[in-house]
């Protein structure tokens, strides 16, 4: 069985985002930890998001020079999503080279709400990567997470994204903390319901939408009526592998109990293990981890979200 991969270079970030509620540290993944990684990935992996709590560029552009030349078969695909504040000329030039899926997190066309958001960054700065990234041959794309102080303008990353000679967007939203997330309404519905058709006639790919909104299921590319309700089945966790910089492992990036550490006991042994099984059977049954009765990937807790059973 393949897995996607997310594996957490380093768990330090440089803002302090308004809808972030997660701990940030300082630890950047050791050296031997990244090589045991690659070494278990390598028949278990086609996708690798390197990205999980912090920055992943805090880790240094040394770290992932040595980490992507471990990939010397080029049989795993790459995927980092950046704030854009530390993005330069070396990294652009060095994700090119290894052909890595490079997405730029933008919540925002305006300046200043961009900022109310993203606390310590400028949109100005983040123009200026994506720029550096397209000198370098890449085709960055862009993320927009909507919450309530861009509930209205969320939209209008389509029109920032064709300015700027983005190909592919992508959206997701805020369901926790409460002071970010927002209520859902017809109107909210029917903008994202019209995303993706909106997105197709500028000329854009979608490289993400939520597969639950009120009312609808997002498949082959647009939104559809009613095609199937949001069960307790999480497919999520039977294809995913997340690794903290120290080692920790998981089957979901909003890190419910972890099922071992790669420092212990090696990757096979881990996912073969009986904490796995249990915690799997766990997170489909009738009294899940926490984290997951409000997950938006398994649409377990989506219709308690203020207004979505309003909207169906």
């Amino acid at each position: 069985m393949k897995y996607d991969f997310w594996v957490e270079p380093t768990t330090a970030c440089n803002l302090r985002c308004k809808m972030c509620e997660l701990s940030h540290g300082y630890d950047i993944m050791p050296e031997a930890l990244s090589s045991a990684i690659l070494s278990a990935a390598k028949d278990r992996c086609d996708h690798m998001h390197l990205y999980l709590r912090g920055e992943p560029l805090l880790a240094k552009y040394e770290w992932f020079a040595s980490y992507l030349a471990k990939n010397d078969d080029m049989m795993i695909k790459f995927k980092i999503i950046t704030n854009g504040m530390l993005f330069d000329d070396h990294f652009a030039q060095l994700l090119s080279e290894y052909q890595v899926d490079l997405i730029f997190s933008v919540d925002s066309h305006d300046p200043e709400i961009f900022a109310a958001i993203r606390k310590g960054a400028t949109l100005s700065r983040v123009q200026a990567s994506i720029q550096m990234a397209k000198r370098a041959g890449m085709s960055p794309s862009l993320y927009c997470t909507v919450q309530r102080m861009n509930l209205i303008s969320f939209p209008d990353i389509l029109q920032f994204a064709k300015k700027n000679e983005i190909t592919s967007v992508g959206l997701g939203y805020v369901v926790e903390p409460h002071h970010c997330r927002f209520a859902w309404t017809p109107f909210v519905v029917e903008q994202f319901r019209i995303f993706p058709e909106k997105a197709h006639d500028l000329g854009l790919e979608i490289c993400g939408l939520p597969k639950y909104i009120p009312g609808y299921t997002f498949a082959n590319g647009a939104y559809h009526r009613d095609i199937e309700e949001p069960d307790n089945l999480c497919e999520q966790c039977l294809r995913t592998i997340c690794i903290t910089s120290s080692g920790d492992v998981s089957v979901c990036c909003n890190m419910p109990p972890t099922i071992g550490n790669i420092n212990v006991t090696s990757l096979v042994e881990i996912l073969s293990s009986p904490e796995a099984h249990k915690l799997r059977q766990n997170i489909s049954s009738l009294n899940p981890p926490a984290v997951c009765r409000i997950c938006k990937w398994s649409g377990r807790g989506l219709k308690l979200l203020p207004g979505w059973s309003m909207c169906l």
